[in-house]
């Protein structure tokens, strides 16, 4: 019995394919993503991450980020351009501004927390997986 994910997941592959092979590389990175945390896991951090992109748009169109501040970029620096014109939101003064500043470095702290927490386990976690055996 193939289930309801791997009937989505066929279906997902089908659409794919017609999309070219960078997204089936990614879809592919995704489902492995999704068995490895399992659903409850996966759908949790796919519903925060959704979460925090909808409160950044929320936070962006009551200020104007990024156009009104010259944070004009796209494709993969946009982000460090962002960083780099975010404390032009501080000048404002206003709760959205100043909240949309905060929202935008709160990034680098979490990933920075979860990787200090989460490799040392991983890693401690595989040499005792090397003693037993």
């Amino acid at each position: 019995m193939v289930g309801l994910f791997g009937m989505a997941a066929l279906l997902v592959f089908v659409v794919a394919d017609a999309l070219g092979y960078a997204v089936k590389t990614q879809i592919r990175r995704t489902v492995v993503t999704y068995r490895r945390m399992g659903r409850k896991r996966f759908v949790m951090a796919f519903a925060l991450w959704m979460l925090w992109g909808a409160v950044c748009l929320y936070l962006g169109v009551q200020t104007g980020w990024p156009d009104a501040y010259g944070a004009h970029s796209v494709g993969r620096g946009a982000w460090l351009v962002w960083l780099w014109q975010s404390p032009a939101l501080l000048k404002t003064g206003t709760f959205a501004s100043d909240a949309l500043f905060v929202w935008i470095w709160v990034i680098f702290p979490a990933v920075l927390a979860f990787s200090l927490w989460h490799v040392p386990r991983k890693i401690s976690k595989a040499a005792r997986s090397r003693r037993m055996h």
